[in-house]
């Protein structure tokens, strides 16, 4: 017979998946709030139980044996299939707890348009055991955690969809070309700058896939500088020495204080949308149609 899990077996097979995650019994101290000497004991113990070396540590620094992949990998599955309880039970119980992982990208998370705060005021009303995690991350990353599962709704500009995800187009934005006032252009009018100047700056582009539009703006300039943040993308921008896309909202304060100035405007702009992710099929689609359902409740005037 299987021998059972006791519930200490579950609380050292905690730490050794935070000690593999973190990459070493040093860098999970701060993680797991103890010291190396206690995590080394937690980890003698684990292994003492199992009767398995789990994991290599000394000056070669820390990996796993073949035997710890393969426990690392049981409990991920055991703890995951606890998770599922859980959401089993709630969800018998009429509640929704655990986590709400909403992902954006770069500035969304303030825009009007999305209104994200009365989402936000609306789950917490209807839901409040719900934790919410919001966070930034690049399209890339948002796209693999929402297919992995790790993400429940991406909010993200759309230049292609992938198999798997489904898109709800929420707004358009128009990107323009600005300067700063320490760039060359910035006190001369539209009519004197031309195209050729204008391509032959140097200028900062996000490091990503842009749609079609974007790609037409982009592929004649001289783009020797990469930033997807916008924050540090301005950061070069009020550098002197290049010249970016941004959302009009985004750099509204620099225009006001007349730090920047837009180039060409009617020209040198690029419309982005901006989608609503999610998993076209999910594990916690109560939680997915949850956020839909304040997300429409919100945009009622």
């Amino acid at each position: 017979m299987p021998k059972p899990v006791s519930e200490y077996d579950l609380r050292l097979l905690r730490v050794f998946r935070t000690v593999v995650q973190c990459g070493g019994f040093s860098a999970a101290e701060s993680t797991l709030n103890v010291s190396r000497s206690t995590i080394s004991v937690h980890m003698l113990n684990l292994e003492q139980r199992m009767g398995l070396k789990l994991c290599n540590r000394g000056r070669s620094g820390f990996s796993l044996t073949e035997q710890g992949q393969q426990v690392y990998e049981a409990a991920n599955q055991l703890f995951a299939s606890m998770d599922d309880f859980s959401r089993a039970v709630a969800t018998v119980a009429g509640e929704i707890s655990g986590e709400l992982v909403i992902t954006c990208s770069d500035e969304v998370a303030l825009s009007e348009q999305v209104n994200l705060p009365g989402i936000l005021a609306l789950l917490h009303e209807q839901q409040p055991k719900l934790q919410v995690v919001l966070d930034v991350n690049r399209i890339p990353e948002i796209e693999q955690m929402l297919l992995k599962e790790q993400a429940h709704i991406g909010i993200m500009p759309t230049y292609r969809t992938i198999e798997g995800l489904h898109y709800q187009c929420l707004y358009q934005q128009p990107l323009y070309l600005y300067c700063g006032e320490k760039h060359p252009l910035f006190h001369l009018s539209d009519a004197d700058i031309s195209e050729q100047q204008i391509n032959r700056c140097a200028t900062v582009y996000p490091g990503v896939e842009v749609s079609p539009a974007g790609r037409a703006q982009l592929q004649d300039m001289n783009l020797v500088a990469r930033a997807y943040h916008y924050n540090s993308r301005m950061a070069l921008v009020q550098s002197g020495c290049y010249l970016g896309f941004f959302p009009e909202d985004y750099v509204q304060p620099w225009l006001d204080k007349k730090q920047i100035r837009a180039i060409h405007p009617q020209t040198r702009f690029y419309n982005v949308e901006h989608s609503l992710v999610t998993r076209a099929s999910s594990k916690e689609q109560n939680k997915i149609d949850l956020f839909m359902q304040a997300w429409q409740a919100a945009q009622q005037p």
